[in-house]
């Protein structure tokens, strides 16, 4: 290292493809990562098949560092392509194209064979094949809720959502005040939008945590395991758990609390210069494009507001294109607060062949 590096172990760690020699990017130019044969890395696998928006091929690293408890020679990944259909994760796993998928609640024969079994007795917990529920949190992904703290970006689809200077200044203050987040926090009752996936138990669907389950493990106990004990010690509770699919409400959801800290919240920012007038705060969210998920979003952020006392008021955004959504989601951050994006597995994994 020519200078401190703290980023260097998380590199190592979370992308296989960091750090790599500039020597090699120099010589690559702008073929690096265009094929298999274009890329250095430092993981447990290489890519040694790619078909553009269809298929990855991995095999095992021989050079790896730790290659000897590798187990796994090769894995597969399918992309799931944008003219799926509910059913198309089934008739994979039934064509023996993928190991593992998780039943579409939608997919009625999928559900019933897979899930609720001959004797009708299975739950997404236990479904009657295990290998349909390969992710105990019934997805490939977490979404989370995040604030814009730089924003710079200002389109509406409504023009009398548009904010002036002062109101701007406004919510940019308020976002910057821990208890107007706390407020957010508990105030977000996310099992209202969860409805829309399973209205009999949304919680099947709710994870308090960034790691989905079942993704990483040590001696044996999974990572949200570890995260439900550091909450419960430092919340002073007993067997509460983040991860919703094991019990039937959302730990953290709390109407009283959060109307309590928009209370804090709005008197210290009166404090710090904010005047009656600039309440309430107008925090502008990414609304969905699809009108059946709007009436659930639309309830979960109404009460939020209820939930506030006249604190915030959410300026309901909705994009006019996809192209339009993806760019105000992560190219020019066209929001106060999102619950946009996530972080997960956005492929579905091939058979593989374990080392005997």
């Amino acid at each position: 290292m020519n200078a401190p590096t703290p980023y260097f172990l998380s590199n190592l760690t979370y992308s296989p493809f960091l750090p790599v020699s500039q020597a090699y990017l120099d010589e690559q130019g702008t073929d690096f990562g265009a094929s298999e044969n274009n890329i250095l890395v430092n993981g447990a696998f290489r890519i040694t098949e790619h078909i553009t928006e269809n298929y990855i091929g991995y095999t095992k690293n021989e050079t790896y560092w730790d290659a000897e408890h590798v187990y796994v020679n090769t894995v597969g990944k399918r992309f799931v392509p944008g003219t799926r259909t509910d059913s198309t994760l089934r008739e994979w796993y039934e064509a023996g194209y993928i190991d593992a998928f998780s039943v579409n609640s939608n997919d009625e024969e999928g559900y019933a064979t897979y899930v609720l079994g001959e004797d009708e007795t299975g739950t997404i917990q236990n479904p009657a094949d295990s290998n349909t529920n390969g992710v105990l949190s019934v997805g490939g992904a977490t979404y989370i809720g995040y604030f814009n703290f730089v924003r710079e970006n200002y389109e509406y689809s409504v023009a009398a959502d548009n904010k002036d200077a002062a109101a701007k200044e406004a919510t940019s203050e308020a976002l910057l005040n821990v208890d107007f987040r706390l407020g957010f926090l508990y105030g977000l009752n996310i099992l209202e939008r969860l409805e829309y996936y399973n209205p009999e138990q949304p919680e099947q669907w709710l994870m308090r945590g960034y790691t989905i389950r079942e993704l990483t493990a040590w001696d044996g106990k999974d990572y949200a395991d570890y995260v439900d004990d550091v909450f419960n010690e430092e919340q002073g509770t007993t067997g509460v758990t983040l991860t919703g699919i094991e019990q039937g409400s959302d730990p953290i959801y709390d109407a009283d609390k959060s109307a309590d800290y928009f209370a804090d919240a709005k008197a210290e920012l009166l404090a710090n210069g904010l005047t009656e007038a600039d309440f309430p705060i107008q925090v502008d969210v990414i609304g969905s494009m699809s009108a059946t998920v709007q009436a659930y979003e639309t309830r979960m952020y109404d009460a939020l507001e209820d939930a506030s006392n006249g604190v915030i008021e959410i300026a309901y955004n909705i994009p006019q294109s996809d192209q339009q959504d993806s760019e105000w989601g992560y190219v020019v951050n066209n929001y106060d607060f999102s619950l946009w994006s996530g972080w997960g597995q956005i492929m579905q994994i091939h058979k593989h062949s374990f080392t005997q």
